[in-house]
């Protein structure tokens, strides 16, 4: 999880002075995982929403490489090897 915490306060709940000890009023966390449940099997999982640099390197090069495929096969159609009359 990942939280943020604010406004500190003393242990009257009062504004906390400096040097005093004190201990964070509000805390608002952001879910990191997301329950995803099938209803017709029950089964469930958690996906993570937050992505990694290993993520977002596969992500490019699967890109790269999808792209370049993609447009071989286009030049091919266009204009193949082998013209034959």
């Amino acid at each position: 999880m990942i939280c943020e915490f604010s406004e500190p306060v003393n242990y009257l709940g009062e504004s906390a002075g400096e040097g005093e000890p004190f201990f964070m009023k509000k805390l608002e966390c952001a879910e990191r995982f997301e329950l995803i449940e099938n209803s017709t099997t029950g089964a469930e999982f958690y996906i993570d929403k937050t992505m990694s640099y290993g993520d977002l390197i596969l992500i490019v090069f699967i890109s790269i490489i999808l792209v370049f495929l993609i447009f071989k096969f286009v030049w091919n159609f266009i204009c193949p090897r082998d013209k034959k009359l």
